[in-house]
């Protein structure tokens, strides 16, 4: 419930459309400057993702970092090759590979002190894919968080396209 006296002074500011114009097109314009700068910053470090197209978050593609995983094997693409495991057919059961990104999740948030969102709890089909929101950090905070995942995994400086 929002008291009336909230309602009244968002009613005031939402009814000036100079400002409300103004408002927009500055937040827009510091999205595509977020969005741009943590684009940057994944490919010089090698990290694939989804190319964010108007919106507050980035995918990006860490399967290579998942335990078992040989880290070099992604393909542009996005698909990664598998490990060879006999008992397994090929690969690891679905179910190891989500207890895998929980590890790699664990791992980040603690060793690294860098806190993104893993795939399965946005509904990924795949295990490996985190979530990171980019417009609550400035510059120099995404260019800090990564560069600890980087160093830790010790991730090459490579650059490496956008997935899509």
């Amino acid at each position: 419930m929002i008291s009336s006296q909230t309602q009244g002074t968002l009613t005031t500011i939402l009814e000036d459309k100079a400002w409300t114009q103004g408002y927009l097109q500055r937040n827009r314009a510091r999205l595509a400057a977020a969005s741009s700068a943590v684009c940057t910053i994944l490919d010089r470090i090698g990290l694939p993702y989804v190319r964010p197209a108007a919106a507050l978050f980035v995918f990006i593609d860490m399967r290579q970092l998942l335990a078992g995983q040989d880290r070099f094997a992604l393909c542009p693409g996005g698909l990664a090759a598998a490990a060879a495991d006999a008992s397994t057919g090929g690969t690891a059961p679905a179910s190891h590979k989500w207890e895998e990104e929980h590890a790699l999740f664990i791992t980040i948030a603690h060793e690294c002190n860098v806190l993104l969102t893993p795939g399965h709890d946005c509904c990924a089909s795949e295990a490996g894919w985190f979530r990171c929101c980019f417009t609550g950090v400035d510059d120099a905070g995404l260019e800090d968080g990564f560069g600890r995942i980087a160093r830790h995994f010790n991730l090459p400086r490579v650059s490496q396209p956008a997935l899509l």
